[in-house]
């Protein structure tokens, strides 16, 4: 089963609201369509993740949402799949590199 946490949505609406990336339809869709294609099940910010996200061991960058999806990788045991560098380079979670 794959997950995808709410937070990526947030990124992705700010992303959108900032004007950094365009969708070919409304967000609603858009993240609707995905996660159906993916066959992903939602992931809800939890306590136990926003506690974690500002435990987190060694040096970790300042990124709320980053911080957020590593804590949510690191309680459930899953690999984190993404293309951001700081993240998969950081040595206290399992990562995938997106871009491969």
């Amino acid at each position: 089963m794959n997950h995808v946490c709410t937070v990526s949505t947030l990124e992705i609406a700010r992303l959108l609201a900032a004007g950094h990336i365009e969708l070919s339809m409304p967000l609603r869709d858009w993240i609707q369509q995905s996660l159906a294609a993916l066959a992903a099940e939602t992931v809800p910010l939890t306590h136990e993740m926003a506690i974690e996200a500002y435990a987190l061991p060694g040096a970790f960058h300042r990124d709320p949402a980053d911080r957020v999806l590593v804590a949510a990788a690191r309680l459930q045991g899953w690999t984190l799949l993404t293309a951001d560098d700081r993240i998969l380079e950081y040595r206290d979670v399992r990562s995938l590199d997106a871009r491969r």
